[in-house]
């Protein structure tokens, strides 16, 4: 890649590829216009964001030329360079952004006019066998900075954009990848490239008749999707897919009503999938709306997160970014706009416009809730009074989600929803529809249910909620600071840090029973609570109570009624566990030990008080699905 503007040309370059999870010799070339006197008080600065695993190269280093991420700088002139590498900030804060900086200073002698600058990181020459690419694929920046130390005076260096890195820490402490970008003087991009095909998956979304799309991935070990898969994937007794890069979609047309799942085989590659349980005659989409990209402190552009989504056959998505990131450029929002409207392609896939919102009480932090527009109007209001929520969302006819509601401690305390500062009559289910019991960073179930969040605050939890009057319906998300939306990357086979070990599993997905595939139908659904959750797995689950569905209420006039309790569901794996959950506490529980199992349970006993009723479904893989509850008002 080639860059030329005042501060002259810059070229970033490597050998081929480079892979996910494999290993490159970087090389930057420097140039310098000749209105630049490189003297020795010029500093160059390459910039490498390591927040996570899952966007980290190889740390750079000058101290072993055999070891990951060295690094060799030379002058064209053969005159010396000072090399140092640093990280900034010194201190490594939880949660915290964390840039590893080669630093470059010229040592004695100024760089002729016309003189080059060379710096390999990962150079090879003395046995390193390079720098480890992050096992992400995407494209990656590499900002640098030039800037001058005790500038005298110097014209050149007192311009715009001729800063050090160090200096954008002193103008804001809440420095995002954007901020970093956009300040630099140059911004090198290295795209890095999914591996050799490893597993083959097989994803298929009914839609009206016997129509179903059919999404095939082949990816990498890593989720990447594999850029030298090509060819045909069978469906047995169904059709043929062609795939290109790693990524196929084709309608099928598929007659039988029943819950089936098709089989996918690539004879050349030698690989095979079952697809997810489907049942034609059914409209579930799937989909994930929380996640961050590189606007605020997630990964990617809009462009790459929203086509991640849509090569992992999502059936909608959203960026939910961060208000305290964005609210410093509002162009921020206006391009978060723009992409979803550019990126919705009903029926096959379906955009929501929102953000993340950190609201605040009397002064004090009360916690995230995310906003959602029904259509393409809305503001973004950073950091909002938390009162102020609910006319927002009457004025635009939006939704407000909030999350890990269950976190408190320490730290994590400011990282949820503190649920003391929330009241239903304020925050009802028309504002307040449902709430995201599960993410990355956990589940908020319950006080010592499975994958529960870190820092647990028993008082927050949503069950906790439910007793205290909201009526929400559960959804499941990502909250994803590391992968890409919809990405198969699994975050939870990857090494925590301090950094991230609150973010301990894998990634949710929402299902959600509509109407029609498009934003109308997806909003809607998510408004009247015809949602549930899944830790990342699209298990089929139906639950109804008097033939009332998931998501709904019901009156009863007699404490004596008697409950009949449908439910059916169909997994990815053996269904290990089902239990039934009356105002928090298990009442019944199945070990069915098959994929599809239906059961029928007659509560019996009396209730006299308003009764809330949900599922939850164990699978022997461990992954997890929860209903939305069915609410029995007592009259």
């Amino acid at each position: 890649m080639n860059i030329e503007n005042k501060f002259g040309k810059l070229s970033l370059s490597t050998e081929s590829g480079p892979y996910a999870g494999g290993f490159a010799e970087l090389a930057f070339l420097l140039e310098p216009a000749d209105s630049i006197d490189m003297n020795p008080r010029t500093m160059i600065e390459i910039v490498r964001f390591s927040r996570f695993f899952s966007n980290q190269f190889s740390p750079p280093q000058t101290h072993d030329p055999t070891a990951p991420g060295y690094v060799v700088a030379k002058r064209s002139d053969g005159m010396f360079i000072n090399v140092v590498i640093r990280r900034i900030p010194d201190v490594y804060y939880r949660h915290g952004s964390t840039f590893h900086v080669i630093q470059l200073t010229l040592g004695e002698a100024p760089l002729e006019k016309g003189g080059t600058i060379k710096v390999i990181y990962g150079f090879k020459g003395a046995g390193s066998p390079g720098t480890q690419c992050p096992p992400l694929a995407k494209q990656y920046n590499f900002p640098v900075f030039i800037s001058q130390r005790h500038a005298l005076g110097s014209r050149t260096f007192t311009e715009e954009r001729a800063i050090s890195f160090e200096s954008l820490f002193v103008k804001s402490k809440n420095v995002s990848t954007n901020d970093v970008k956009n300040e630099a003087a140059f911004n090198p991009r290295l795209q890095i490239f999914g591996g050799s095909p490893e597993r083959l998956k097989i994803i298929v979304s009914p839609r009206s008749g016997k129509s179903a799309m059919v999404t095939t991935n082949v990816t990498d070990i890593y989720g990447n999707l594999s850029g030298s898969a090509n060819g045909i994937v069978e469906i047995v007794d169904v059709g043929k897919v062609e795939i290109s890069g790693g990524y196929g979609k084709i309608y099928l047309d598929i007659t039988e009503s029943r819950v089936q799942r098709v089989t996918g085989i690539h004879s050349e590659l030698n690989l095979s999938a079952i697809s997810n349980p489907f049942f034609m005659n059914q409209n579930i989409a799937w989909g994930e709306i929380h996640s961050h990209s590189g606007i605020s402190d997630g990964l990617g552009s809009d462009e790459e997160n929203y086509t991640s989504a849509i090569k992992a056959g999502l059936d909608f998505g959203a960026l939910s970014d961060h208000d305290t990131l964005m609210e410093k450029d509002s162009a921020l929002w206006d391009k978060t706009i723009e992409n979803v409207k550019k990126y919705g392609d009903e029926p096959d896939f379906t955009t929501l416009l929102g953000y993340e919102s950190l609201a605040y009480k009397e002064g004090e932090i009360a916690g995230h809730i995310n906003i959602y527009y029904p259509g393409m109007e809305g503001i973004m209001a950073g950091r909002p009074d938390l009162l102020s929520i609910p006319g927002i969302c009457k004025e635009y006819g939006a939704l407000a989600i909030p999350h890990h509601t269950m976190y408190g401690g320490p730290f994590f305390d400011q990282m949820g929803m503190k649920m003391e500062y929330l009241d239903p009559k304020d925050f009802d289910s028309s504002i307040m529809p449902v709430v995201e019991i599960y993410s990355t960073h956990g589940c908020s179930e319950t006080e010592g249910c499975e994958r529960a969040v870190i820092g647990v605050k028993k008082e927050r939890s949503v069950n906790a909620a439910l007793k205290k009057g909201f009526k929400w319906g559960f959804i499941g998300g990502s909250d994803s600071h590391e992968s890409l939306l919809g990405h198969h990357f699994r975050v939870d086979k990857v090494p925590r840090t301090i950094n991230n070990e609150h973010m301990q599993f894998r990634h949710g997905i929402t299902a959600a029973c509509v109407d029609e595939f498009s934003r109308r139908g997806i909003f809607n659904a998510l408004r009247r609570r015809s949602v549930y959750a899944t830790t990342g797995e699209r298990i089929l689950l139906s639950f109804v109570i008097n033939g009332c569905s998931m998501g709904n209420e019901m009156d009863a006039f007699n404490s004596e009624l008697q409950r009949s309790i449908n439910i059916f569901a169909a997994g990815t794996s053996v269904i290990s566990r089902i239990d039934i959950i009356r105002n928090g506490e298990i009442i019944h529980q199945r070990n069915p030990g098959s994929l599809n199992c239906e059961i029928l349970f007659i509560d019996e006993e009396p209730i006299d008080s308003d009764t809330y009723y949900y599922v939850k479904i164990i699978q022997s893989d461990g992954e997890m699905a929860w209903s939305s509850p069915i609410w029995i008002n007592v009259k």
